[in-house]
């Protein structure tokens, strides 16, 4: 089964998107913040993440590079309910 990490500062979102998954038979883990889901991808090593861009601390930019620098090759996609 794929795993899917989740990285939202938004608990609402990181549910709604968990739930909609796991419908389809991901496995999902889960992270609140950049720091976070770093650690999950050096310990989990999930399949693909999605992360919100507008997060406090590290941003969903700053996480992909942090990703890039670390050499954790990921597939990630970004996603956010910002209207900007």
């Amino acid at each position: 089964m794929a795993s899917v990490l989740i990285v939202d500062d938004a608990a609402f979102a990181r549910r709604l998107i968990r739930k909609i998954l796991q419908s389809d038979g991901y496995e999902i883990l889960e992270a609140a913040n950049g720091r976070e889901g770093l650690e999950v991808v050096r310990t989990q090593a999930p399949d693909c993440v999605l992360t919100d861009i507008l997060m406090p601390d590290i941003d969903g930019f700053q996480f992909l590079q942090a990703l890039q620098e670390q050499g954790l090759n990921v597939p990630t996609i970004f996603i956010t309910a910002d209207i900007q």
